[in-house]
């Protein structure tokens, strides 16, 4: 017995798993069977929303193509009303990981590969499982915190006795997975917990009150009035009786880095302000430790050079193999942003992410149906042109730069234009993966040469 098998014997949940071919409907039993104590299986998305709302399942499994259709994305939508995101699993063969972008951005984080395998699929569960109890203690200790402010309002004693009473709390609240301040009415900084200290690197001598802490914190201008009056509303909410929206900013740390937090402040009747900060950062790093896509790129959410790979070697058998030479040629089209490093240097890393999500919807958004584009590493992306001749590939080249062009970015409050330069190469059967991709950066390090915001076309001859 695996140690996959081990843990999932000894966690209590039951499983729909919706797929319309049988072989792989009962592949999944076989596998599942001995460690899941309640097991439903449909081939149609009827059955499956009548079975989901009988017993309510604790996860559930859906095939890509029932999950693409418009029934599907239906019934995603009322998947995720009633349960979280990392429940979801879509199961799918390899040669449709192209899809895997639209699924998530359906909300869907969480994959499975067919053929099964057993390790692969035990290893998901586990890593749902996981997840679903590291939200839950999130909760958890959120109704803690909230149980410990309420006690304190509800106490109506002075503020010697409740600032002795603090001590009570003061194992738990240094034991929690969030960081704590505590601001008296004046804004001074009163506590902060180590978990504070751990996140952000500042000690209470480092932000003596609530003033240093937002300009050490927050040092631009307009960001930091941004949440200022971000928090000046969410304080005249009643704690208890008020839905409260995540508040997420992002923080400048003492070690000069940034980390994105939610933050929740609360005014206590003593006149003081508690303030949680959940470290998004850390999360999404649990999040995708447990959901780890080896095929996608967790920044743009684009399929990554891996997948690229694996569509190249697909269509260069397709040239290899096909008797109608224009139809089966294809045209890989490689970009790479112009003075990428001076928008790093000059805005920070953050900005320079930013761009990168924004020029990827950019080319995405643009692209005919059957076509992909990748995120090869860094500032370089790879577009696939199925099907299209290099006069045709040019064309598209030129359309894509210009929409890149006009697009205007703007990175801290300043208006910006991008330049983007690209290296076209035939894919037709004749060399294998790598002798592409080379030849695709050699065509690129050939059009930074003559200039930026080149369109070049690789030439075996130059």
């Amino acid at each position: 017995m695996t140690s996959y098998d081990k843990e999932l014997k000894n966690i209590n949940f039951n499983l729909l798993h919706i797929e319309p071919n049988e072989t792989l409907r009962q592949d999944l039993k076989n596998i599942v069977e001995e460690e899941i104590k309640t097991f439903y299986q449909t081939d149609s998305i009827f059955t499956a929303r009548k079975l989901f709302h009988n017993y309510k399942p604790d996860i559930v499994i859906i095939n890509i193509d029932l999950s693409l259709n418009e029934e599907g994305k239906d019934f995603l939508d009322e998947l995720q009303f009633f349960i979280k995101q990392n429940r979801i699993i879509v199961t799918l063969p390899k040669e449709k990981c192209h899809c895997i972008p639209e699924l998530i951005e359906l909300g869907i984080n969480n994959f499975i590969f067919t053929p099964f395998e057993k390790e692969h699929v035990l290893q998901v569960f586990k890593n749902s499982v996981q997840l679903i109890e590291l939200r839950e203690d999130f909760d958890k200790l959120n109704k803690i915190m909230l149980d410990i402010i309420k006690e304190i309002n509800d106490c109506k004693k002075d503020r010697e006795k409740i600032m002795s009473e603090r001590d009570e709390y003061k194992n738990i609240i240094d034991l929690a997975p969030i960081g704590i301040m505590l601001l008296d009415y004046e804004y001074k900084v009163k506590y902060l917990n180590k978990n504070f200290t751990k996140i952000f690197g500042y000690e209470i001598n480092d932000i003596p009150d609530g003033k240093t802490w937002l300009s050490l914190a927050y040092p631009d201008p307009l960001y930091k009035h941004e949440v200022i009056s971000s928090w000046t509303k969410e304080v005249q909410k009643d704690f208890l009786n008020n839905k409260r929206e995540p508040l997420i900013f992002t923080v400048s740390c003492k070690d000069t880095t940034t980390k994105r937090v939610n933050f929740t402040p609360f005014k206590l009747e003593t006149g003081d302000f508690l303030i949680f900060f959940e470290n998004l950062d850390e999360y999404e790093k649990y999040k995708n430790k447990f959901f780890f896509t080896p095929n996608i790129d967790t920044l743009t959410g684009l399929p990554n050079r891996r997948s690229l790979e694996a569509s190249l070697r697909q269509l260069i058998e397709r040239a290899k193999s096909s008797t109608n030479k224009r139809g089966s040629r294809s045209v890989m089209i490689f970009a790479n942003i112009d003075d990428f490093q001076e928008i790093n240097q000059n805005y920070g890393h953050i900005a320079g992410d930013e761009v990168l999500i924004t020029v990827a919807k950019l080319i995405k958004s643009s692209l005919r149906t059957g076509d992909s584009v990748f995120r090869f590493e860094g500032d370089e992306f790879v577009v696939l042109l199925k099907g299209t001749t290099m006069a045709e590939a040019k064309l598209a080249a030129e359309r894509l730069q210009k929409i890149i062009n006009q697009h205007t970015f703007v990175l801290e409050y300043t208006k910006y234009s991008l330049n983007i330069t690209m290296g076209i190469v035939q894919i037709d059967g004749s060399i294998d993966t790598a002798t592409l991709l080379s030849n695709a950066v050699q065509t690129i390090r050939k059009s930074k040469k003559e200039g930026k915001n080149i369109i070049s076309v690789y030439n075996k001859n130059n």
